[in-house]
């Protein structure tokens, strides 16, 4: 018996064609258009419900292959040792014990790399002993106010294996002399120091809105640091494109693309006019990118980025080791909620997926309290974990771009490539990131995108499961321990330092570095290094951070509130019309839209009547009403109904549905409102909070 070479299992069958495909399509739908099987994303985007060969081209392989021009596939030419990415976890703790703690335990779990965020003191370049230290220190980050505290904080931690990033801000200078001393204290040859020192003015300037001194005295820091890091640290990056600002403030992901190769250009600018080679110049920088919730998409702007970033390398002479894009990714803040914050476990999740299959370098995961407050030891070790899992088990990191070859991932990549690729050439083309900012082009287009954002958020078109979808009001809370900021405050103003910094008039930037990572070295605090080298302040408008739950948590905690004065929640009631084949589908979602505004829902079998209804209604002590049933149920019982229970006492009657051409005469009878798919519940919740005297 001869075996076949090639065993063709669809041999025998015909081979369908697009059309084939399309009419079937057509009978489901029975009449609806097409598109409605379509979507659009944020850019314009539109989504098919099919991609095959033929969308591509026909090519076999349109994104060529791993490491090579335009790195979508990712700048590796082999699978990473081991399958791993590097496990970067986030530090905040303003308590340096309890952070080096947090450390020390993350490390022996499985984490490879710190990253740590200074407190605003540091970022402010401001003592706990001053009035605005005592607003700032110890807020969003680890009180640190020296080299010698910086070296408490990673006590035990061997820098010479581990990674340590630190986030200072507007004084990255200070953080970065501070960290390089630490590494020649423990005695780390300079070519094995590993890490990011993360100095990003115009991220900085997005986010708050500030800069201690002149955009060009910083960005010219920035250089210098920069240069001189490419010298003495070759495992060491200096700067950071960090995209959060742009995403946190509602970017979409072309958006998010353009704006982060448009600042890594103006960085390129700086860091070769400070000297640098284009290739040693992108060296020092690294990409700071989020993954929310949007899989595919998620997947695809990362490789659309690097394509990106490889095109305007090529065209800056780089070589080809010098065009490849280094992507740190985290996970984004936008998507985190307060409310049922289990569900952010499942987010994370999907982020980290979505950013290992797209191709990160490294990955930050936030912990699933990370909205709520200090995450605890439990939280940190979900989000190492979700990493250490797909690592180890589901091993993801073993294959070069495992969604590579899909027809829709190559061709969504292929369409954020382009639309990426204009923004970006809007933005130079309008002088750069620099007047883009300062200008307040980012911030208006931002302001679009997150107006369309919340219009679908506020009718459900993009849903939040837990908090505008599938509500729990009787959820427990999540109480994070608050630290003793004053105690903690009181201590570090203990801290003192007679070093003196001194800068000469008209001081180079780089003459501005080496005093700091001097002074840093001999003990000078970040107050006295901020106080030497400030200036005249750069100010804009900050990008506005906003989590998509925003909205929705807040009717919550009106809700929670209203509870803790009145001793119960805000009420509605749901009048049941007819069987419950009849009115289950419509009080179901009748339920579920007032609960995701902390209003408790108050059913009712069903009522036989006027009569039935309205004194059951009565009897519920509740203030607002819901008609729930089928159509033809409301064709009979609404002209009832509606006027005795406004002769209860309904001061809001709601019908569950749309009306279509009854409204009116619904209306007449005593209907004040519809809800239905697709209407605005932000709007019809606030109206009622403010009818039940909650707001």
């Amino acid at each position: 018996m001869e075996i076949e070479d090639e065993l063709t299992l669809a041999s025998g069958f015909p081979q369908p064609s697009r059309q084939d495909w399309l009419d079937l399509v057509a009978k489901v739908l029975r009449g609806a258009p097409f598109e409605t099987l379509e979507s659009t994303t944020y850019d314009g985007i539109t989504l098919e419900p099919l991609y095959t060969r033929s969308e591509a081209g026909g090519l076999v392989d349109p994104a060529g292959f791993p490491g090579a021009f335009p790195f979508s596939r990712g700048t590796r030419r082999e699978a990473r040792p081991s399958g791993v990415w590097e496990i970067r976890q986030a530090y905040r703790d303003p308590d340096p014990a309890a952070a080096n703690h947090a450390i020390t335990r993350d490390l022996r779990r499985g984490v490879t790399a710190v990253l740590l965020h200074l407190d605003g003191g540091f970022r402010g370049g401001v003592g706990p002993a001053t009035t605005a230290g005592r607003r700032l220190s110890g807020v969003e980050g680890t009180l640190v106010s020296t080299v010698d505290d910086l070296d408490a904080v990673l006590a035990g931690v061997d820098l010479a294996a581990v990674a340590v990033a630190v986030d200072a801000g507007p004084q990255f200078v200070a953080a970065a002399g501070m960290l390089s001393d630490l590494w020649a204290r423990r005695g780390v040859p300079p070519g094995e120091a590993r890490g990011a020192f993360r100095a990003d003015p115009l991220g900085t300037l997005a986010t708050d809105g500030t800069l201690p001194v002149g955009l060009e005295d910083a960005l010219d820091r920035a250089a210098a640091l920069a240069a001189r890091v490419a010298q003495a640290h070759p495992n060491v990056t200096a700067m950071a494109v960090d995209t959060a600002p742009y995403a946190d403030g509602g970017a979409a992901e072309a958006q998010e693309i353009a704006f982060g190769v448009a600042t890594g250009v103006e960085y390129l600018r700086r860091l070769v006019a400070a000297g640098l080679s284009i290739d040693d110049a992108a060296g020092q920088i690294e990409f700071a990118l989020t993954s929310d919730c949007d899989f595919f998409l998620g997947i695809a702007k990362l490789r659309a980025a690097r394509c990106v970033w490889a095109h305007v390398m090529e065209a800056s002479g780089a070589t080809a080791d010098g065009q490849g894009m280094k992507l740190h990714v985290s996970t984004s803040a936008r998507v985190m909620t307060r409310r049922d914050p289990w569900v952010n476990m499942l987010r994370s999740t999907v982020t980290c997926f979505s950013a290992a299959l797209g191709g990160a370098d490294s990955i930050t995961v936030a912990p699933f309290d990370a909205a709520i407050g200090l995450p605890n030891g439990f939280a940190r070790r979900i989000a190492a974990n979700t990493q250490l899992i797909l690592q180890e088990e589901s091993n993801v990191g073993r294959v070069i771009d495992p969604a590579g070859g899909s027809w829709f991932v190559e061709e969504l990549t292929e369409e954020l490539v382009q639309q990426a690729w204009r923004r970006f050439q809007d933005v130079e083309a309008a002088g750069g990131m620099v007047q883009a900012l300062c200008r307040g082009t980012v911030g208006a287009q931002l302001a679009r995108t997150r107006a369309e954002r919340s219009a679908h958020l506020a009718t459900r078109r993009d849903r939040i499961t837990g908090v505008s979808e599938f509500p729990n009001l009787a959820e427990e809370p999540v109480n994070r321990t608050v630290p003793d900021l004053a105690s903690l405050r009181r201590r570090a103003a203990q801290t003192t330092s007679a070093v003196e910094v001194f800068l000469p008039d008209a001081a180079s930037a780089a003459q501005v570095v080496d005093e700091v990572f001097a002074v840093a070295a001999r003990g000078a605090t970040v107050e006295q290094i901020a106080s030497a080298t400030s200036g005249e302040a750069t100010t804009i408008d900050p990008v506005p951070f906003a989590r998509l739950a925003d909205p929705f948590e807040e009717l919550r905690d009106a809700s929670d509130e209203f509870l803790r004065a009145e001793g119960k929640r805000p009420a509605v009631f749901l009048a049941n019309l007819g069987s419950a084949a009849d009115h289950t589908a419509r009080a179901t979602f009748a339920k579920n839209l007032f609960e995701v505004g902390g209003i408790e829902v108050l059913g009712h079998e069903g009522c036989k009547g006027a009569g039935d209804c309205a004194e059951a209604f009565g009897a519920s002590g509740a203030r607002l009403a819901v008609l729930c049933s089928a159509d033809p149920v409301y064709e009979e019982l609404v002209e009832e109904v509606a006027p005795a229970l406004k002769a209860a006492g309904a001061e809001r009657l709601y019908l569950s549905g749309r009306p279509g051409d009854a409204a009116g005469r619904y209306e007449v009878a005593g209907v004040d409102e519809f809800v239905y798919h697709g209407v605005d519940v932000i709007d019809v919740l606030e109206r009622a909070q403010a009818i039940l005297g909650v707001r």
